[in-house]
């Protein structure tokens, strides 16, 4: 009888990891095929239906440091367009739907105190780049962000990477493009 059971024992502990092992596989499939159509919709569909002068399939030309911004590109939250103010620096946090939540919880919140630390002497705006206005004030709403957001259909013309920071000088002039966590130093130099 003990042989019974510690063989009945060890099928039931077969069966377990067996399924275990299959439902692993199988999570793991699931996440592979959904950052799968992610990048096909990113890179065949959101970065080519937005832009278009460029041709299908073709990569929007990026914006290159030493360059000027272009400010008819951006609006407000309400679809109007805005013209940034000319004279003093500005940044610039991209961001898309697909940006981690985390990045939001932290960068929100840092470019308010930006905002207002620097005072009137900094222009700071997030950018939701192709972003859904529900989406925007679902996410302004989550993180108690108050200060003014813009959006833009043509936000690969500025970064390929998201989220990511662009400062730009008082002339318009792209300074830097990379991570939030260097915006106080690079403003510093641009005094």
């Amino acid at each position: 009888m003990p042989e019974n059971r510690q063989e009945l024992v060890l099928g039931l502990a077969h069966k377990f990891w067996r399924r275990m092992a299959m439902s692993m596989v199988m999570s793991l499939l699931r996440k592979l095929l959904l950052i799968g159509l992610i990048g096909i919709f990113f890179f065949c569909g959101a970065g080519t239906l937005c832009l278009s002068s460029q041709q299908p399939g073709q990569s929007p030309r990026l914006m290159k440091v030493g360059e000027k911004i272009s400010v008819e590109d951006f609006r407000g939250a309400a679809g109007e367009a805005v013209r940034i103010e000319p004279g003093k620096p500005t940044v610039l946090w991209f961001c898309i739907s697909i940006t981690m939540p985390e990045s939001f919880e932290s960068a929100l919140p840092m470019l308010d105190s930006l905002a207002e630390r620097r005072g009137d002497k900094v222009n700071v705006y997030p950018i939701f780049g192709g972003c859904s206005k529900v989406f925007i004030d679902e996410k302004i709403a989550m993180y108690h962000y108050t200060r003014p957001v813009l959006t833009t259909n043509k936000y690969l013309n500025y970064t390929y990477g998201y989220p990511a920071v662009l400062i730009f000088d008082k002339e318009g002039v792209l300074r830097y493009r990379g991570e939030i966590e260097l915006t106080d130093r690079i403003l510093d130099t641009l005094r």
